[in-house]
């Protein structure tokens, strides 16, 4: 059975859905345990949880993961995590720096790195709440499929529950970086 842009995106929408439940079924304070779901080069897919604890372990297992898929021949692989990001535009407004369109990027970055890293140890965890948010996540790359990410942005709903915000199929700017590219990519003659 030949992998297919369709067939991934299939995939994705349904690991999407299920994320969204498994988030939901554990509530807000509940830990949403990050996962791989890796598809071979016949379709078959097996799930791998990834217990990351920080940033440390979660590159060394992305890169095991990546490395591992080389040997495999594997043909895509889609990460379901739960996530936080900072909003720019309310980070900008809360600690009354410019914003990216009127300061530019380099000075926003450098804003950014003073009061996150310098005021709040580098965490985003450690920002006030009103700074950032907090999504699942499901992101999908291959050698023969276009990468493919979904956010679920979420808030606290009352009685522990999960409130969605926005699902957003093409987030601006958002990039699978953490999963290196495991196939070769030197062109054949």
């Amino acid at each position: 059975m030949q992998i297919t842009q369709e067939k991934i995106e299939a995939l994705v929408s349904g690991l999407n859905d299920t994320a969204k439940r498994n988030r939901e079924r554990k509530g807000y304070k509940g830990e949403l345990a990050p996962c791989a779901i890796v598809v071979g080069p016949q379709s078959e897919h097996s799930v791998l949880p990834l217990p990351w604890r920080n940033d440390d372990e979660k590159r060394t297992m992305m890169l095991a993961l990546s490395a591992t898929a080389r040997q495999m021949n594997v043909a895509a692989i889609a990460i379901i995590s739960n996530t936080r990001f900072v909003d720019g535009n309310k980070f900008a407004d809360y600690f009354h720096i410019g914003r990216i369109e009127d300061i530019g990027l380099e000075a926003f970055k450098k804003e950014y790195q003073s009061i996150t890293v310098g005021v709040y140890g580098g965490s985003i965890a450690n920002l006030p709440r009103a700074v950032w948010q907090e999504a699942v996540i499901v992101a999908c790359k291959g050698p023969l499929i276009q990468s493919t990410i979904r956010t679920n942005i979420y808030d606290e709903g009352p009685n522990d529950t999960i409130h969605w915000i926005k699902e957003d199929t093409e987030p601006e700017g958002l990039q699978m970086l953490m999963l290196p590219d495991w196939w070769d990519k030197t062109p054949t003659m």
